[in-house]
């Protein structure tokens, strides 16, 4: 029942447009996803180094050489703090969905390191229904819906040793 608990406080979250935070540092080809109309602080690295550009797909949004900026973006939608290397987006909207790649060079210009992130905007879901089934010889069903236009994503963890993933079918209550 622990995660029938948590699996609602998540798709609560998610529902409310809370900000979303995705870390970059680790892992090559990390995706994260975002509440259409609200913020994603991707956290890039931990401090600026010499160089870097991050681009969305091809276009570069963003230059940083020696301390300084040269930005191609919107200021009011992406903003970047040097000191924490978080690269902020306000506003989500749809086509913020795409590969935003992060190219890391040192002070003499030589490419290190090249990180990949995959952002997925999708509008949040409202009234999550779940709806447990008590069956036979102490076994439990529980099923998951909600209205919205995209299908939540969940898993499925028992005494945390297995996860199943599977996409919400779509639920809304039409008369």
């Amino acid at each position: 029942m622990e995660a029938v608990v948590g699996l609602l406080v998540m798709l609560l979250a998610v529902s409310h447009g809370v900000e979303t935070t995705c870390d970059v540092r680790q892992k090559d080809g990390a995706q994260c996803y975002g509440a259409l109309g609200g913020t994603v602080d991707l956290q890039l690295m931990d401090r600026a180094p010499e160089r870097f550009f991050i681009s969305k797909n091809t276009t570069t949004i963003l230059r940083w050489k020696n301390n300084n900026f040269s930005v191609n973006m919107n200021r009011d939608k992406y903003s970047f703090t040097p000191s924490d290397g978080i690269l902020r987006i306000d506003n989500l909207i749809r086509s913020d969905t795409d590969e935003y790649k992060l190219q890391i060079y040192n002070s003499g210009g030589a490419f290190l390191e090249e990180r990949t992130l995959q952002l997925s905007i999708q509008a949040p879901v409202s009234s999550v229904r779940l709806v447990p089934e008590c069956l036979s010889q102490g076994e439990m069903r529980v099923s998951c819906s909600s209205e919205g236009r995209d299908s939540p994503q969940y898993s499925w963890t028992l005494d945390g040793t297995h996860t199943d993933r599977r996409q919400a079918a779509l639920w809304k209550s039409r008369d």
